[in-house]
């Protein structure tokens, strides 16, 4: 409209019209959009980054098309696919360590040391570690006996 046959009319209009603009807010748009995307799961784990960068790539590939840009649409369209599918097949491949969910009663805490040390001696990460003293127990327990009506 702005540079074909109505470049007349808009220039006696007087409308003005940046495109620059209306590419900055499907931009920032779909920045918000994605984010939105991005969870953090109980586990401490991130998810939801590919399709945040998925949404904000297909924006990017339909700004370029609608402004005629078909050939840089047509090839970004294929990086995409291309590295979607390549990255896919890499990440089955890679084996994440198992993990196990241990629970560890002790008097003293050179007990808790030496278990802290094996771990740190063996290459192993610590993901989420809770401690809770005698004192603890007990009211836990007595909090469930009282919860049941039992004393």
């Amino acid at each position: 409209m702005l540079t074909g046959p109505w470049a007349d009319v808009v220039d006696e209009v007087g409308l003005k019209f940046d495109a620059a603009r209306m590419a900055s807010q499907v931009i920032t748009g779909l920045g918000f959009i994605g984010a939105g995307t991005i969870i953090i799961t109980k586990r401490m784990s991130i998810k939801g980054l590919t399709t945040a960068a998925g949404l904000w790539t297909t924006g990017i590939i339909g700004l370029s098309i609608g402004c005629g840009y078909y050939e840089l649409g047509l090839v970004g369209t294929a990086l995409v696919l291309l590295a979607e599918t390549w990255f896919a097949r890499l990440g089955s491949g890679i084996q994440s360590a198992p993990e196990y969910a241990v629970e560890l009663l002790y008097d003293e805490k050179t007990s808790l040391d030496h278990v802290l040390r094996f771990c740190k001696d063996n290459r192993m990460a610590i993901v989420n570690l809770r401690i809770h003293t005698m004192e603890d127990q007990s009211e836990a327990k007595y909090a469930r006996r009282s919860a049941c009506g039992a004393e």
